[in-house]
């Protein structure tokens, strides 16, 4: 039961986080699933390179990493991968989110 709250409260800032990322803010997301509280930050290339051990040493949990944005390959964020072991390694959850732009 912990784990399915813990991935609805993933999912749900997830979802919230989705605009956000979209102008490349760093933004600090409380979910409450009481009476648990997970923390977590999101990030893209637009952070640089992040020291994931000292975020999780502050006491966050997870991070959601952009993968990319548009409709190609070549959108891919070039901090993805990076972001993606570093954060890992530092033993935070992760999820992933991609923001989708339309044809022109």
């Amino acid at each position: 039961m912990n784990f399915l709250k813990k991935a609805i409260s993933i999912l749900l800032s997830a979802i919230v986080l989705v605009g956000v990322l979209a102008v490349g803010a760093v933004n600090v997301t409380e979910v409450r699933a009481a009476p648990i509280v997970y923390r977590g930050i999101d990030v893209s290339v637009h952070q640089g390179s992040i020291d994931f051990n000292k975020v999780k040493a502050a006491g966050y949990d997870f991070v959601i990493i952009r993968a990319g944005y548009g409709q190609v390959l070549s959108q891919k964020d070039t901090y993805f991968e990076q972001n993606y072991s570093r954060a890992k390694a530092a033993g935070l959850d992760v999820g992933f989110i991609g923001i989708p732009m339309p044809a022109v």
